[in-house]
């Protein structure tokens, strides 16, 4: 069990993993966000997005993105949400699977019943259905 804390502003600086009882396990200079699952961690930084294996911190692949500010993990799908887009790669290789369009930099990502839900800093709540690179019936304002 892991605890990854980091700064609120995604600003960028440190992103810290450590373990429950407080010891420092990993600390990732210029990382905006991180997921960490059981083998993989997925780094996010201003300009890609990198996954590497968690026990040796071998880099498994990397992909340029523009202006990055979230992630999450769907499965086997890492989204990465940027400024007026948000992304679907293969979290195993990298692969692009999709991408769509968002009003305004998309930086909170959820997923729940086979749909993306993306919030911008613009007040939009888009929806992405399964597989999807348009928008759903709705956007929020």
């Amino acid at each position: 069990n892991r605890i990854v804390h980091g700064p609120a502003d995604r600003s960028g600086g440190v992103l810290t993993e450590a373990s429950l009882s407080g010891d420092k396990v990993a600390s990732h200079t210029d990382a905006l966000d991180m997921i960490v699952d059981t083998r993989t961690m997925f780094l996010l930084t201003a300009n890609k997005v990198t996954a590497m294996t968690r026990s040796n911190r071998r880099t498994l692949w990397s992909q340029p993105i523009e202006v990055g500010n979230a992630l999450a993990l769907a499965g086997k799908t890492l989204l990465v949400g940027s400024r007026d887009k948000v992304r679907a790669l293969d979290a195993a290789n990298g692969r692009a699977l999709w991408s769509g369009t968002v009003p305004g930099r998309a930086l909170g990502l959820a997923v729940a019943n086979g749909a993306l839900l993306v919030s911008t800093d613009t007040g939009a709540i888009v929806s992405f259905g399964q597989a999807s690179d348009q928008p759903s019936a709705w956007i929020l304002y």
